[in-house]
């Protein structure tokens, strides 16, 4: 695993072991989704999201996933930091995933069976 990722992942379970007060108070943090996100396990597995409701308390999310070869749509909703069902729209069947933002340029995405860490290149 390169250097940067490394850092990142570090960053990010010392985030998550510290629990929600490493975070931005979510009444003062405006998230802002509109970006390419890519994932810490495999850099041709990325998502491009957008949000009309970027720096707002709530709103949509809705952009295409890269995964396999495949683009999938993308849809789902957020409050404060928390991403809720989220869903990827994928040829295989749907696959829905909840969240948050544990770092500005950190997105975490679970469901029953997977983790993904996406986060923004710089």
């Amino acid at each position: 695993m390169p250097l940067k990722r490394w850092a990142l992942f570090a960053a990010l379970i010392a985030c998550v072991s510290c629990g929600d007060d490493t975070t931005a108070p979510e009444e003062d943090f405006l998230p802002i989704f509109t970006n390419s996100w890519r994932s810490t396990d495999d850099q041709d597995h990325t998502f491009n999201l957008i949000s009309a409701d970027d720096a707002q308390a709530s709103g949509a999310i809705t952009g295409t996933e890269n995964f396999n070869f495949e683009e999938s749509d993308v849809e789902g909703r957020f409050e404060g930091l928390r991403v809720t069902n989220l869903t990827v729209h994928r040829a295989t069947g749907d696959r829905v995933y909840t969240g948050r933002l544990v770092l500005p340029n950190v997105l975490l995405l679970t469901n029953a069976t997977e983790t993904l860490v996406l986060y923004r290149p710089q």
